[in-house]
């Protein structure tokens, strides 16, 4: 769990970010065989680690790059359900740099590996998939982006009509594109039986998520380009503490 989770609604957003992934994806993962390690709260058998080449210190997000090179072993990877305390970045700014370097970091972990991905016999086709998902699933992001943009500039350049039954079916169908997020953290939250902070979840998608949104398309364009994107430790309020004392 993460014990600063109802700080503010920066650490909501976070926390039912990761618990969507640790909940929903994860033991997903888990039944595929294809399961990313995170870093924090595992553990690797050295040899294996050794034999694939250990870190890539070009990699921002070289748990991702790790995973993809033992997974195409036919090494197994095991997820297992118990909690460990954790924290979340409570600043926007903070959150906002994480994700920026994940999106970026597993974005070039696909990009770096795709040879890996679709020539490989060492993966099977669901892991391929699986692992499609987890570093390319984040492109959603500049869909929302530009559907927003462009519905916020249809109310300013467009002519006023009246509502229609095409322009309801048309916001239904924009609307179940990225509402995707609020159902999953829904289910999410009824399996934690916390379905009361449901609305803490809404409120947080429509506003940190938005902004998410945005940065999410910058990284994604910086990875595509190549265009270099530095390391740095995220800054949470208990890491600054250690670091002072």
């Amino acid at each position: 769990g993460f014990y600063n989770y109802d700080t503010n609604l920066v650490t909501r957003f976070a926390a039912y970010t990761l618990m969507v992934y640790h909940t929903i994806i994860m033991p997903l993962q888990n039944r595929l065989n294809c399961v990313f390690f995170c870093g924090t709260a595992g553990a690797l058998r050295r040899s294996v680690f050794e034999q694939v080449g250990g870190w890539n210190v070009q990699s921002i997000t070289e748990d991702s790059d790790l995973s993809v090179r033992i997974l195409s072993k036919r090494y197994k990877a095991v997820y297992l359900e118990h909690e460990t305390l954790s924290e979340v970045p409570d600043t926007i700014e903070g959150f906002i740099k994480q994700q920026m370097r994940w999106v970026y970091g597993n974005t070039r972990v696909f990009i770096d590996h795709l040879k890996t991905l679709f020539v490989n016999r060492g993966l099977t086709v669901r892991q391929r998939l699986m692992i499609l998902y987890l570093t390319m699933g984040n492109l959603i992001a500049p869909i929302v982006v530009i559907m927003t943009l462009f519905g916020i500039l249809g109310w300013f350049v467009g002519d006023p009509t009246l509502l229609t039954a095409q322009d309801i079916i048309r916001f239904a169908s924009r609307f179940a594109l990225t509402a995707g997020f609020l159902t999953i953290g829904a289910i999410t939250l009824y399996k934690n039986k916390r379905l009361s902070e449901f609305k803490y979840l809404v409120l947080s998608s429509f506003t940190v998520g938005i902004v998410l949104s945005f940065a999410t398309t910058i990284a994604i364009g910086k990875a595509v380009l190549n265009s270099p994107l530095r390391w740095f430790c995220t800054p949470k309020s208990d890491n600054a503490k250690v670091v002072v004392e």
